[in-house]
């Protein structure tokens, strides 16, 4: 597929960094991290949407390092994230979790583009999630420890691994298109000058406002990206009318 050249180093850091969790590397961190969940290129299937949040939610049991290491295999010889995936082990193993990705964040966006139930996969498999921060924790301190210390791979393996995904996407009405579950101010914390400034839009949707922020990479090569920034309650996506309006606009701005 071209342009999968340029996303396969984020795939490889993210490996990297489950191997080194997987050989004890954190001791601290008892569940395994989720850097990213979904789609691979090297599965030849179609991205349809890429969603960035701000971390994944408390570990489990199934997440433990024993658990992993039974399903997927302990240490060198266990298989990589990557592998994991593909070959839906992980998926299987985290049923809760492959569940989760394809009805809070895949399903919402193909509804907002037009599809009707039976067209939306079952799965993940066309859908890329990306957490800004990896690990499942009980405590908020883990991640904005990451978070804090570890600024330029938040945005080079998040946010520029997203931005490079966005343009691979299938569906034209969400190529270039990178879905954010995190305010605006949470990101320019992490990124500084690296993100432009928001534009905030505010439109009438009947009795309710749609309220949102855009912001692009300041980086060239990738400035042509739209993130857009959704926050509220019980870290859901917006209801899919709601979504299809936000397309609607973002569409209507890039092709300006």
């Amino acid at each position: 597929m071209a342009g999968c050249e340029a996303i396969l180093q984020h795939y490889s850091h993210w490996d990297n960094f489950i191997r080194l969790w997987k050989l004890g590397a954190r001791p601290d961190v008892p569940y395994l991290p989720e850097p990213w969940w979904g789609w691979h290129p090297a599965s030849c299937e179609k991205l349809h949407s890429v969603v960035v949040n701000l971390s994944p939610g408390p570990g489990g049991k199934l997440q433990s390092q024993a658990c992993i290491s039974c399903a997927l295999g302990c240490g060198i010889g266990g298989l990589s994230y990557s592998a994991a995936m593909l070959c839906g082990a992980l998926r299987a193993h985290l049923a809760d979790t492959e569940r989760w990705h394809h009805r809070h964040r895949h399903r919402p966006l193909m509804l907002a583009l037009g599809l009707s139930e039976e067209e939306i996969s079952p799965d993940t498999r066309h859908h890329l999630s990306i957490e800004l921060a990896p690990y499942h924790s009980d405590s908020p301190r883990l991640n904005q420890d990451y978070l804090t210390k570890s600024k330029d791979d938040v945005v080079e393996h998040a946010l520029c691994f997203a931005a490079r995904a966005s343009r691979l996407i299938d569906k034209d009405q969400l190529n270039r298109i990178v879905i954010v579950r995190a305010a605006y101010g949470k990101v320019k914390d992490i990124a500084g000058d690296r993100i432009s400034e928001p534009q905030n839009v505010c439109r009438e949707n009947g009795k309710d406002k749609i309220n949102f922020d855009i912001f692009h990479l300041v980086d060239e090569k990738l400035s042509d990206v739209s993130f857009v920034c959704l926050s509220g309650a019980h870290n859901h996506l917006p209801a899919p009318e709601k979504l299809k309006e936000i397309i609607q606009y973002i569409n209507q701005q890039q092709t300006r």
